[in-house]
């Protein structure tokens, strides 16, 4: 995100609620953010279990390598 889509979605959001507090704002944007970095990158949990998946199925099917446990 630039600062100008952050910008834009912040005025909205006080045009449509003048009367909107600042801590209302931060937590507006923190869990849009939160929500877009999860579109953009996906879960932290889901991909940590594929790494582990992974990580299984090379050692598995290259049993000459050094085992990381």
């Amino acid at each position: 995100m630039d600062s100008k889509i952050v910008a834009s979605g912040l005025a909205d959001e006080i045009q449509t609620n003048p009367i909107l507090r600042p801590i209302d704002v931060v937590r507006h944007f923190k869990k849009n953010y939160e929500l877009a970095k999860t579109e953009v990158h996906g879960d932290d949990t889901k991909s940590y279990r594929q790494l582990l998946w992974y990580a299984k199925a090379v050692l598995a099917t290259n049993p000459r390598l050094p085992c990381a446990t």
